[in-house]
């Protein structure tokens, strides 16, 4: 089948359906997201993988993200331990009391995991990881507006920070003044520690 375009306008919102331990894919001719419009994951999906023929166009303010969409609290790859960030391209911060931080993971040239869970004795709906994008745009990719796989801050006294996911990107060009960002989330004020960055990788 011949791919399509995909344009995303209006201040509208599209979402990718998939899974943690199967990435959703798609390829489209070209992409275009304007700005206040947003191209994201379902809750939980974890990670997903898109492949342009032609050319990608992020405006300013338009928005391709993942934040949030990696591990749950206290799992992942690299979780924190009771407080602890959760860790991934860097080491999670160790929390009071020395609690640590997450172990870092994945590979600096080819990232393709979401971030983990912070550390949390509480329960709590915060303190995610990052998720995972894997995009091949074959011409050129405009990005003026926002790239990012962040990790969520805790919303819970005594909870870690996620960590920041992955993203792996292949371009045939790349311009734009935009942002791209795999952070950690904050751990909670006063007791716990942060998320480690994630990672991107950029090939040309």
């Amino acid at each position: 089948n011949t791919p399509v375009d995909l344009l995303i306008t209006n201040c509208a919102s599209a979402a990718m359906v998939g899974n943690v331990g199967l990435p959703a894919f798609a390829t489209w001719n070209s992409v275009s997201i304007s700005s206040n419009s947003l191209f994201a994951l379902s809750p939980g999906a974890g990670s997903f993988r898109f492949a342009v023929t032609s050319n990608l166009d992020l405006q300013a303010g338009g928005a391709i993200m993942l934040d949030g969409q990696g591990s749950a609290v206290n799992t992942g790859s690299g979780p924190g331990n009771k407080g602890g960030g959760g860790g991934h391209g860097g080491l999670g911060s160790a929390a009071n009391g020395n609690s640590g931080g997450g172990t870092s993971y994945d590979t600096i040239q080819a990232p393709v995991l979401p971030g983990s869970g912070g550390g949390s004795s509480n329960v709590t709906s915060g303190s995610a990881g990052g998720g995972a994008l894997q995009m091949t745009v074959n011409g050129a990719c405009k990005v003026n507006g926002i790239i990012s796989a962040n990790g969520d801050a805790a919303n819970t006294a005594g909870a870690g920070g996620g960590s920041g996911g992955s993203l792996y990107l292949t371009v045939g060009t790349l311009s734009g003044n935009g942002k791209i960002l795999a952070n950690g989330g904050n751990g909670d004020l006063f007791t716990s520690g942060g998320g480690g960055g994630g990672r991107i990788a950029l090939l040309f």
